[in-house]
C-alpha cells in the first residue's frame, strides 16, 4: 500500500465536501452566516434554487462527512495509513467521536455560541455521513491493504 496515497485519499475525503460545503453556502437561496461573510467582502454568488432537502441538509451531511475524514486524516499522519495499527481512536472510535462533536456544534447553536439553527435532523443528517465516510474509508484501506 503507497502511503502517500493513502494520505492523498485521506485528504480528498476531509477537504473535497468542505469546499463543496461552501459553495453550497455561497449559492443556496437562504442567507446564510457564511454568505453574508462574504458579501461583507465584496464577494457575491449567484442564488441557486436547490431542491429542499439539498438546500437545507446537504452541507450538513458534506461537513459531517469532512468531520469524520478530517479525524481519519489526523489518525492517518499520527499513526501511519494502516488502520489496522491505529493506537486511541480506531476508526469505530472516530465515528463516536464525530457524531459527538456534531451533537455538541448543533448544541452550541441552540444556545448561542455558533450561528445556525438548531436542528436534531441535521444531527440525524451528519451521524449517515459519518458512518458513510467511515465505510468508504475503510473499504478503500481494506482494498488497499490487499494490493
Amino acid at each position: 500500500m503507497d502511503d502517500n496515497r493513502s494520505k492523498l485519499f485521506l485528504t480528498v475525503n476531509a477537504f473535497v465536501p468542505l469546499c463543496l460545503g461552501l459553495v453550497f453556502y455561497l449559492t443556496c437561496q437562504r442567507d446564510t452566516f457564511i454568505r453574508s461573510m462574504a458579501e461583507r467582502v465584496g464577494f457575491s454568488a449567484i442564488r441557486i434554487g436547490y431542491p429542499s432537502f439539498v438546500d437545507d441538509h446537504a452541507c450538513d451531511l458534506l461537513w459531517g462527512y469532512a468531520l469524520a475524514g478530517t479525524l481519519c486524516l489526523v489518525q492517518a499522519l499520527v499513526f501511519g495509513t494502516d488502520i489496522r495499527k491505529w493506537e486511541g481512536l480506531r476508526l469505530k472510535g472516530i465515528v463516536i467521536l464525530s457524531v459527538l462533536l456534531s451533537a455538541v456544534m448543533e448544541i452550541l447553536q441552540e444556545i448561542g455560541v455558533f450561528p445556525g439553527v438548531f436542528d436534531p435532523v441535521d444531527i440525524i443528517c451528519e451521524t449517515i455521513a459519518i458512518i458513510i465516510c467511515a465505510m468508504v474509508i475503510k473499504h478503500y484501506f481494506g482494498r488497499a491493504q490487499d494490493e
